[in-house]
């Protein structure tokens, strides 16, 4: 199982052409850096869990930006019953 508290599991943080590179964080970590996110995880904590965070360039007037988080290749012979389950929050500046 993969919850992204020791790394980012193998997942791409920044494939293909993207605008964003996604970043392992705690919900305090993005607080004292002022960068946009939750103010608290899943189970309402602020620096308990980690949490993957996209952060974009300096400019966030640029349209058309992509951001994109891709997950690694699985066999399905070695992972036939799995599937992604994910908490997310939008933040729009």
């Amino acid at each position: 199982m993969c919850d992204f508290q020791a790394n980012t599991c193998g997942w791409d943080k920044k494939p293909d052409n993207a605008t964003f590179i996604f970043q392992r964080h705690s919900a305090q970590q993005l607080e004292n850096s002022n960068s946009p996110g939750p103010v608290q995880d899943y189970q309402g904590e602020k620096n308990k869990r980690f949490m993957i965070a996209s952060i974009d360039r300096a400019d966030f007037n640029v349209e058309n930006e992509i951001a994109r988080f891709r997950s690694p290749i699985f066999k399905s012979s070695e992972h036939p019953v799995e599937c992604f389950n994910f908490w997310f929050n939008f933040g729009v500046r």
